[in-house]
């Protein structure tokens, strides 16, 4: 089992560098669309599509990486209101609603 633990971590790292060169990409991508378009008068017709793409994929991505390190971003207003049985029950309701949407 340690080893596929292993095996998942360095997954999640090649994912999450993927990523960053494909936000590296996006970010060419839009400056080239923009000089292309401002300065030469010439438009892609591609850059828009490649953005999308990329972006999604980019997301799915770097987010088991966010999820393992536990810093993905929460707005824990209610949770954090919560008294620790109420909170408890809230955790297993989340997690119960989140594991049927990944079903």
């Amino acid at each position: 089992m340690e080893s596929l633990f292993r095996w998942h971590d360095r997954l999640t790292e090649a994912g999450k560098w993927v990523a960053v060169v494909m936000l590296v990409l996006i970010a060419a991508s839009f400056s080239y669309e923009v000089l292309a378009r401002y300065v030469f008068n010439a438009p892609t017709q591609w850059a828009n599509a490649f953005v999308a793409y990329f972006l999604g994929a980019a997301i799915f991505l770097v987010v088991p990486e966010l999820t393992r390190q536990n810093t993905h971003v929460t707005i824990n207003l209610l949770y954090d209101a919560l008294s620790p049985g109420p909170r408890r029950k809230l955790e297993l309701a989340v997690k119960f609603v989140a594991g049927c949407m990944c079903l």
